[in-house]
């Protein structure tokens, strides 16, 4: 019996279409000793003026205390190393992070969140209590969504991972928790609708916390087009398929 002519084309398709790793990008390295803001990162409080809000370096990261009626955290809007992050890329964020406390006054908040779109403006909002990390729906619009409970009240490094039109959350190369991408654009807020966007810090006023940020790393990778060998033999399965020659069926 022949074996199927895909058997000998799978082979050529996945080295055509492999991934090609870039070098992980420093966004923010504590050990440097000075907060993000010093080392390319936008900083705001809300309000601007009287907040009573800190950040200060601190061992190897930097020590943010926001009170629940305040926000304050850093944006990648001007970071000169923040990279495009193409839709359908592989992008892997680490960071490590420590939550000392949280507060919060409802369900569906947290005193510290992590928010990072692609260039389409779709992406994740993972939020941070002491004792679980979820993430905010976008229907309803920043509603409590799927959870993993986990102490972060210990200093960790996770990997946030986008694949496809999903994201992986892990820790120590295990998945913590794993959902769709979200889009949050229609919030009125214009950061929902940036391109290529990170922000790390306490973006609500009714949450707070004390928390310690030690290190942001991200890496893209691109998908190439599939090469000539796999479409050559994309267009061979498909032609043996149209004389008959196939009894199998098709996946998707």
């Amino acid at each position: 019996m022949r074996l199927p002519l895909i058997a000998f084309l799978l082979p050529a398709f996945l080295l055509a279409a492999s991934s090609t790793r870039a070098t992980p990008i420093p966004l923010f390295d504590g050990s440097l000793g000075t907060t993000p803001d010093a080392q390319g990162w936008l900083y705001l409080t809300s309000p601007l003026i009287g907040a009573t809000s800190t950040r200060q370096a601190s061992g190897n990261g930097t020590r943010l205390v926001s009170p629940v009626a305040e926000q304050a955290g850093w944006f990648s809007t001007l970071h000169p190393s923040m990279p495009v992050l193409p839709v359908g890329a592989a992008i892997d964020l680490d960071f490590g992070l420590q939550l000392l406390s949280e507060t919060h006054a409802s369900d569906n908040r947290a005193g510290f969140s992590l928010i990072l779109l692609n260039q389409a403006s779709r992406g994740i909002e993972l939020a941070f209590w002491n004792d679980r990390v979820w993430a905010q729906n976008d229907q309803p619009l920043f509603t409590h969504g799927e959870e993993a409970l986990f102490d972060t009240t210990r200093l960790t490094d996770y990997q946030l991972r986008f694949r496809a039109d999903g994201y992986e959350l892990r820790v120590d190369g295990n998945a913590l928790l794993t959902g769709a991408l979200r889009d949050y654009s229609a919030h009125s807020n214009p950061v929902y609708s940036s391109a290529s966007f990170l922000f790390f810090g306490d973006d609500t006023s009714s949450a707070g916390s004390d928390s310690l940020l030690q290190q942001v790393r991200i890496e893209v990778a691109t998908v190439p087009t599939p090469g000539l060998p796999a479409l050559l033999g994309i267009g061979l399965l498909g032609l043996r398929w149209r004389t008959g020659e196939s009894t199998g069926t098709g996946a998707v």
